[in-house]
């Protein structure tokens, strides 16, 4: 199987502050936490960002499908909200992914369609984060 090796280069700023920059789209994000954890709360923490991933990957695709079919979306939102557990290893249990879409003549069931093309048939950043990747440092 061919592999694409992507590379993000984060930079430490102050308190828990990193400015993440992906090298190839040369997007940038700022990542902290909250002052109680001991950052300062300028940007989304890790955990977020990760939601983020999750939550914008499949946006994406379903735009992308809708567009492919022909649907005038005006306006997309989505919402992922996420169980975790207390304790550390605080790892995420559940999620659920809300979508809104805005447009003229959409066809509800070619929305649903799409959404549950990618839920059960696409790989995703939840499936990029499985256990079996293995990692260094």
């Amino acid at each position: 199987m061919a592999e694409t090796i992507l590379n993000t280069h984060l930079t430490w700023f102050e308190g828990l502050g990193l400015v993440a920059v992906g090298e190839g789209s040369h997007g940038t994000m700022v990542l902290d936490t909250t002052a109680e954890a001991g950052g300062s709360g300028t940007g989304i923490t890790p955990m977020e960002a990760l939601l983020g991933a999750l939550g914008g990957c499949m946006s994406m695709d379903v735009i992308s499908i809708l567009r492919k079919k022909r649907q005038e979306v005006t306006g997309f939102e989505v919402k992922v909200d996420a169980g975790r557990t207390d304790e550390h290893p605080k790892v995420f249990t559940n999620f659920a992914i809300h979508y809104i879409v805005r447009g003229h003549k959409i066809d509800p069931a070619s929305v649903e369609r799409a959404m549950a093309c990618l839920l059960y048939t696409s790989p995703s950043p939840r499936d990029s984060c499985a256990s079996r990747m293995p990692s260094s440092a």
